[in-house]
């Protein structure tokens, strides 16, 4: 019965077999070796031809920075965009207290998240973050805000720290979102000389971004209240100072980490 429906309980064993629950469950688990397990969530139901894109794309990036020192990965900049609260109350679980019988717990406002969050560019290398840009009248970034405004300001904040050498031997690593990937951002890379990185379709897990800074940016909003956008800024860019550089030095050895275990799992998403 087990190997034709996985989804089987305990209740429906003992029910068609006429066998004590307890008898069942050492059946299942010490004699016939099952768990019981919950599905993992994925990103995405990839197709064959996604799956083989991860795979190829994620082999060709890992024989290119496999063996390389971290000179060679300093020359990676990547980035995504991220909506940003100005206030980020805990949750009612998170606030959760010890009280006696006779105690009431403490009222917590519901917020309403729909009036307080922007969208926030966020670009950083090995060396740290080089481009926070929000928009305030963004819902979505487009291609023609990331020509305008995105990668000029990145650009410009890349010669900033690199005045001899500028964006030459530069390469930009970013996912495959809309405006990432338009005609007009790619001809406006291609004229600036900034190489773009292929990055495979629906992969969150080999970005950067998704693996490393924009979980441990919540983490830092929770709790945090912001009255206006300078307040904002300025929170950001005193908390991406406060991380060592060494932390955005060992994310891109954690990509290539993880560019590795892509390939090994035959393009797949693994744990």
């Amino acid at each position: 019965m087990v190997m034709e429906d996985k989804c089987i309980t305990v209740n429906q064993f003992e029910q068609s077999m006429e066998i004590l629950s307890g008898a069942i469950h050492t059946i299942l688990t010490t004699e016939l070796g099952y768990q019981s397990i919950c599905g993992k969530w994925v990103p995405h139901k990839l197709s064959e031809n996604q799956r083989l894109a991860r795979l190829n794309i994620a082999k060709k990036l890992f024989e290119t920075y496999e063996n390389c020192d971290s000179l060679r990965l300093t020359e990676i900049i990547t980035g995504d965009e991220t909506w940003v609260y100005y206030s980020k109350p805990y949750s009612k679980y998170e606030k959760r207290t010890c009280l006696r019988s006779d105690e009431q717990p403490a009222e917590i406002p519901r917020p309403d998240f729909r009036k307080s969050k922007i969208m926030c560019t966020i670009f950083f290398s090995s060396h740290g973050v080089v481009l926070q840009l929000p928009c305030e009248s963004c819902k979505a970034v487009t291609a023609t805000f990331f020509t305008e405004q995105v990668l000029p300001n990145l650009i410009k904040n890349i010669e900033k720290y690199r005045p001899k050498t500028g964006i030459r031997g530069m390469k930009i690593l970013i996912d495959n979102a809309s405006s990432h990937s338009a005609k007009l951002s790619k001809d406006f890379l291609d004229v600036e000389g900034l190489e773009l990185l292929p990055h495979p379709p629906y992969s969150p897990d080999l970005a950067p971004c998704d693996i490393w800074l924009f979980p441990k940016l919540k983490i830092y909003l929770q709790g945090k209240d912001f009255n206006t956008l300078q307040a904002l800024r300025t929170g950001l860019y005193q908390y991406f100072k406060s991380i060592p550089e060494e932390e955005y030095r060992n994310v891109f050895y954690k990509w290539v980490e993880r560019l590795k275990l892509c390939v090994s799992a035959g393009g797949d998403y693994f744990e």
